[in-house]
């Protein structure tokens, strides 16, 4: 089996080789796990809204393993404040966690985020991202599922973004019946669109 650096240099060979047809990069690295997604699309910028559209790779520390898909469409508020944007979602999860052995994790998550994007020359944002799987949901080894991201971000180029976060990551395993945290750590990240 793969450890989960060789998987993860793989995935970052192969998104290096597609940029043809990517809209973009999303990069985040903490001491103890790293993630990385492939943008199909990203039109959304700070201060204006849109769609993003991604395939990404979490792996951490434990050689735990997760895969994920997601769609997420932001958009202003429609009110005086221009400033909040809001943003519904769905994400799917799938994976192998080296817990006991290798158990199987998937999930299909639903989310939202909110942003608010500070009046400055340079644009700059915070903004909270969650997903939840409920049991109904969650499937494989898992009983449920949750994901919650916070970031604030700025912008260093019309097409890149840096960012520090905060996220928390955990599944509940059918056979434990605990909490199992995939990550629980700040990092920092950067995001790149073409």
């Amino acid at each position: 089996m793969l450890s989960r650096r060789q998987i993860f240099a793989v995935l970052v060979l192969m998104c290096t080789a597609l940029t043809t047809n990517a809209r973009g990069f999303d990069i985040s690295l903490s001491e103890d796990a790293a993630q990385l997604v492939y943008l199909f699309s990203s039109d959304s910028q700070i201060g204006i809204g849109g769609a993003d559209m991604g395939a990404g790779v979490f792996v951490n520390e434990n050689d735990d393993v997760l895969l994920s898909f997601n769609i997420l469409v932001v958009g202003n508020s429609v009110g005086r404040n221009r400033a909040l944007q809001f943003g519904a979602g769905l994400k799917l999860y799938a994976g192998e966690l080296d817990i006991q052995g290798d158990d199987s994790v998937s999930a299909l998550a639903i989310g939202g985020k909110i942003s608010y994007v500070f009046p400055a020359s340079t644009p700059m944002a915070i903004s909270l991202e969650g997903f939840v799987a409920p049991e109904i949901t969650s499937f494989s080894d898992n009983e449920d599922f949750t994901e919650l991201n916070i970031r604030f971000e700025i912008e260093v180029a019309p097409t890149a973004r840096f960012y520090v976060g905060y996220r928390n990551m955990e599944t509940e395993l059918e056979n434990t019946r605990t909490d199992i945290e995939l990550d629980d750590s700040g990092h920092i990240g950067v995001r790149f669109s073409f």
